[in-house]
């Protein structure tokens, strides 16, 4: 996958609704460079409340793994970006992994991350995502030596997705130097692009990751924040907002 400094925003499906979460999908899809599509879990272990309650509340109101790729296909045929989902190993190992990777594909998705699985496990997702010609995305960490960043990388067809600090999922007032730190160190290992997220959610952290040197930056919690529920207009036109202001930090 391209990235040249690029914005990923991220939203899970079916959040609020799935009729909802198709119109707020495509008015973020029209503003960022790519998408992210949260498949939800109902065990979400690397997410922050943020993301977790939505999730739950898609769940809840009627969210499958089906009813998610197709309402992705959906989503792609009106906005043409690149398209990659973030899930956990449950939901592909349930569905069937080598059917879920291959209905990922027909319904346009370009790129798979598996929050929960590592590259010490994934050789069956692999050779699915080979197969099915869908790009892979693994996490690196802050604390990745130089030795596993490199093998992670080798790993990877998308973008290594780089852990900015060491919790899970959310909006933060401020960046670490850590982060821009492990950026400057991770940077030069990779061969494949750097997208760093989590924690990622106003336009001085973007501006700060992609100067450090990061080709691109995931906002996700910051997104989910600015949906009012019951109020679809008002929350596409501030997902929109925001994904202006983010970009506008962008260094081209």
């Amino acid at each position: 996958m391209k990235l040249n400094k690029s914005l990923i925003g991220f939203l899970p499906a079916g959040y609020p609704t799935m009729k909802a979460s198709r119109e707020l999908l495509i008015a973020l899809g029209n503003e960022v460079d790519v998408l992210e599509v949260g498949i939800p879990f109902s065990d979400p272990v690397a997410d922050g409340k943020v993301i977790q309650d939505a999730g739950y509340i898609a769940i809840k109101n009627g969210a499958t793994p089906k009813g998610c790729l197709s309402l992705i296909s959906e989503v792609k045929q009106t906005i043409n970006k690149p398209i990659a989902i973030l899930t956990y190993y449950n939901i592909p190992y349930s569905y069937g992994l080598k059917q879920f990777l291959a209905d990922a594909s027909s319904n346009g998705v370009d790129a798979m991350l598996i929050a929960d699985l590592n590259i010490n496990e994934s050789d069956e997702f692999e050779a699915a995502c080979k197969e099915s010609g869908v790009e892979t995305i693994f996490i690196a960490a802050p604390n990745t030596q130089k030795e596993r960043a490199i093998e992670i990388d080798s790993h990877t067809t998308g973008f290594v997705y780089l852990l900015s600090h060491f919790a899970v999922t959310g909006t933060k007032s401020e960046l670490s130097t850590l982060t821009t730190d492990t950026i400057k160190r991770v940077k030069p290992l990779v061969k494949n692009p750097l997208a760093v997220g989590f924690g990622i959610s106003t336009s001085e952290h973007v501006r700060a990751v992609l100067g450090a040197g990061a080709d691109g930056a995931i906002v996700g919690s910051a997104f989910i924040k600015s949906i009012v529920p019951g109020d679809i207009e008002k929350s596409k036109l501030a997902l929109k907002r925001l994904a202006k202001e983010l970009k506008g930090s962008s260094i081209k």
